[in-house]
C-alpha cells in the first residue's frame, strides 16, 4: 500500500502522519500547499466536499493546554506566573529541546516569526499612526509580556533551571503562536452545559490544537468546531468546491484584532470598526439623564461601523446630554430617544464632527509614510485604509444629516437665509459692514454679530407692533418675551448685566449704522440693553455648525 502524500513540503508531509500516527484524521481530499512567503500553507481540497463532512481532527494528546503545563512545572512556579507566561515558557521549553520534544513535528512547522506590530520596525510603524492599534499601544503590549518574562525566568530560577535560552525572542514567538492559533481551553472539557458564550469566560484559558489551526481565517465561513470525549474536528458547514481553500471562522474579528493578534488584515472585513474613546466627565444631572438611555458595550467606548448607520445612537445622546442648554436638559428627561430641540440636535452632531475630523487629522498623508514594500506594511496600510474610510464616511454621514436638518427643517434659519430672503436688513448690512457676502463676514469674523443685530431688530420690529415681521420670527420672539428666558429688558438691571465687550460693541456700531441705514437701525429702541439681550438670546438659541472643516454655519432655531 503507497503512504499517502499530505503536502509537497516534507516538514508539513512529516507533520500530517505524526498527526494520524497518533489518533487524528486528515479527510482523504486535503492537502497542505508549500508554505510562501505571505499566506503560509493552505489547505485545499482535491474534490467536492459536502456539508457536515468532517475536515480534521486533533487528539487531545496532541492539544497544549493549561493541564499540560501545570503538570510540566513545579507548583511554585505556577503560583508565581500567570497561566499566560506558563503556557509561553511550556512553549519556549518545548522548542529548547528540539527533536527531542514530543510536539516537534508541530513546532518545526509554526512560523518563527509574524508580521504582528511588536514584530515592526519604526518604519512599519509608522503606517499605524492616528490607528487605534498604534507603536504606544504595541510598546504597552511588547511591556507586559516582558514583564511576565521576568518573573517566569525569576520562578525557573528558584527553581534550579537553567534559563539561558529562555529569551525574549523566543518567549516573543511563543506568545505570538497563542495569540494568533489558540483555541477556548474549554474544547477539552466540553460537556452539553458548555456554549460557545461561554467560552469568553475569565477561566477560559486558550489552548493550542494542532492541525485545526492549520485552516486559515475567512469571515463568515460556515464552519464547525467538533469537541468530543477525546478530540476536537473541524467539520464543514457549507459545500466546499474542488480545488477549493479550506477556511476557518476565527469569529467576528476586526482588522485591528487581526493584525495584533495574527499578524495580518483583510481587505473588505466586514467587521472593521474604528473605536472612538470619549468619556468625559458629567455634571450629576447630565449623568442622570445619561443613565436613561442606551449605554455602549463598554462605558466611554464607541465602535465606528463601515456599515449604515455608522456611528451608534449611544454616541448621538452622549453628544445630545454635553451640548444642551441648562433649558433643554430637563425636557431630554422626558425622553430617551430623541433631543430636546432642533438647536441640540445641530448642536450635538456638529460637535460630533468636530470630535470625529479631530481623530481623522491624526492620520499623515500617506506620501510623507515609508512605501509599503513588505508584509507588514502591507498589513498595516489594509488596516489604516479600513480606519480611513470609515472615518471619512461618518464624518460624511454626519455631515448630510446637519445639511439634511438646515435644508428641511423650517425651524433652521442661516445668516445664509436671512440675507437671501430679506432685502431690507441686507441692504442695510452692506452699507454698514461694506459687504453682505456671508464668506466675506464670516473671514471677518462679523458673521455672528450680524445675526444678533437681526434677532435685535426682528424684537424692534416686535415690539412696534409692524405687520411686515415674519409670522415665525413674531411667534419666537413673542415666546422668549413672555418666558423671560433671557433675562428682562430693564434698563436698569440688563446695564448693570451687560458685558464690556458689548458695550463697545454697541459704541462700534451706533450711532454709524443708524446714519448709513436708518431704515433698519434707527430709533431709540437700539440699546446697549437690547444688544445684550440679542447676544444673549443667540448664544441660547443659536449654534454654530461645522458643515464643512473650514466653513461655520451659524444657526437659530426659530421654534
Amino acid at each position: 500500500m503507497t503512504a499517502r502524500t499530505y503536502s509537497p513540503d516534507a516538514h508539513l508531509n512529516a507533520f500530517a502522519e505524526w498527526i494520524v500516527s497518533n489518533g487524528g484524521f486528515v479527510r482523504e481530499s486535503l492537502t497542505f500547499t508549500a508554505p510562501d512567503s505571505e499566506f503560509g500553507s493552505q489547505v485545499r481540497t482535491t474534490s467536492e466536499i459536502p456539508p457536515n463532512s468532517r475536515l480534521l481532527t486533533c487528539p487531545h494528546t496532541l492539544a497544549i493546554d493549561y493541564t499540560k503545563v501545570k503538570a510540566h512545572f513545579s507548583p511554585a512556579f505556577v503560583d508565581a506566573t500567570t497561566p499566560h507566561a506558563a503556557l509561553c515558557m511550556f512553549l519556549v521549553h518545548q522548542w529548547l529541546r528540539g527533536e527531542k520534544s514530543f510536539w516537534w513535528p508541530y513546532l518545526r512547522v509554526l512560523p518563527r516569526e509574524f508580521d504582528t506590530p511588536l514584530y515592526f520596525e519604526d518604519d512599519d510603524l509608522m503606517w499605524l499612526q492616528g490607528c487605534n492599534l498604534d507603536a504606544k499601544e504595541a510598546e504597552e503590549r511588547k511591556r507586559t509580556w516582558m514583564e511576565e518574562l521576568g518573573a517566569a525566568i525569576a520562578a525557573l530560577k528558584k527553581d534550579g533551571v537553567d534559563t539561558a535560552g529562555y529569551t525574549w525572542e523566543l518567549f516573543l514567538w511563543a506568545a505570538t503562536v497563542f495569540s494568533s492559533r489558540s483555541f477556548s481551553g474549554k474544547l477539552m472539557t466540553w460537556t452539553d452545559d458548555l456554549t460557545m458564550a461561554s467560552m469568553g469566560e475569565p477561566d477560559s484559558l486558550p489552548a493550542l490544537f494542532p492541525l485545526i489551526d492549520s485552516v486559515n481565517h475567512q469571515p463568515l465561513t460556515k464552519i464547525t468546531w467538533q469537541p468530543g470525549d477525546h478530540t476536537l474536528s473541524a467539520v464543514s458547514g457549507e459545500t466546499i468546491c474542488a480545488g477549493g481553500e479550506v477556511c476557518n471562522n476565527y469569529g467576528p474579528k476586526s482588522n485591528e484584532e487581526l493584525l495584533m493578534g495574527y499578524g495580518f488584515t483583510l481587505s473588505s472585513n466586514p467587521f472593521d470598526t474604528v473605536v472612538l474613546r470619549i468619556n468625559p466627565p458629567l455634571t450629576p444631572e447630565q449623568q442622570a439623564i445619561h443613565s436613561l438611555h442606551p449605554p455602549s458595550s463598554t462605558p466611554g467606548i464607541y465602535h465606528l461601523s463601515p456599515h449604515s448607520p455608522t456611528y451608534p445612537p449611544a454616541l448621538t445622546h452622549l453628544f445630545t446630554i454635553l451640548t444642551a442648554t441648562p433649558t433643554e436638559l430637563p425636557r431630554l428627561n422626558l425622553s430617551t430617544t430623541v433631543s430636546a430641540t432642533l438647536r441640540n440636535t445641530l448642536a450635538a452632531h456638529s460637535h460630533l464632527l468636530i470630535a470625529l475630523r479631530q481623530k481623522l487629522s491624526a492620520f499623515p498623508r500617506e506620501p510623507a509614510l515609508p512605501p509599503p514594500t513588505t508584509a507588514k506594511r502591507r498589513a498595516a496600510k489594509t488596516y489604516r485604509d479600513a480606519q480611513l474610510a470609515i472615518l471619512v464616511g461618518t464624518i460624511t454621514e454626519c455631515e448630510d444629516a446637519v445639511q439634511t436638518m438646515l435644508a428641511e427643517h423650517p425651524a433652521a434659519t442661516t445668516l445664509s437665509s436671512i440675507l437671501s430672503t430679506n432685502s431690507t436688513f441686507t441692504a442695510a448690512i452692506e452699507r454698514c459692514f461694506g459687504t453682505d457676502d456671508e464668506a466675506e463676514l464670516e473671514r471677518a469674523e462679523q458673521a455672528d454679530i450680524v445675526f444678533t443685530l437681526y434677532i435685535c431688530w426682528q424684537y424692534i420690529l416686535y415690539l412696534r407692533h409692524v405687520p411686515t415681521q415674519s409670522a415665525e420670527w413674531k411667534t419666537w420672539i413673542a415666546r422668549l418675551v413672555s418666558e423671560a428666558k433671557y433675562g428682562a429688558t430693564d434698563e436698569a438691571e440688563t446695564v448693570a448685566e451687560a458685558e464690556e465687550f458689548v458695550r463697545e460693541l454697541y459704541e462700534g456700531v451706533f450711532p454709524a449704522a443708524a446714519e448709513a441705514a436708518p431704515d433698519v437701525f434707527a430709533g431709540g429702541e437700539w440699546t446697549v440693553e437690547v444688544l445684550s439681550w440679542g447676544m444673549r438670546v443667540f448664544g441660547g438659541e443659536g449654534v454654530g455648525v461645522w458643515v464643512c472643516e473650514d466653513v461655520e454655519v451659524f444657526v437659530v432655531c426659530v421654534e
